[in-house]
């Protein structure tokens, strides 16, 4: 068995990049 552990601070950023795709998405 293999834990994957993420890091919290890569996980926000990968929610903040699609924070970002999301709002760049909506302006164009």
């Amino acid at each position: 068995m293999q834990i994957v552990y993420v890091p919290k601070e890569s996980s926000i950023r990968l929610v903040n990049k699609t924070i970002v795709v999301k709002e760049g998405e909506t302006t164009s």
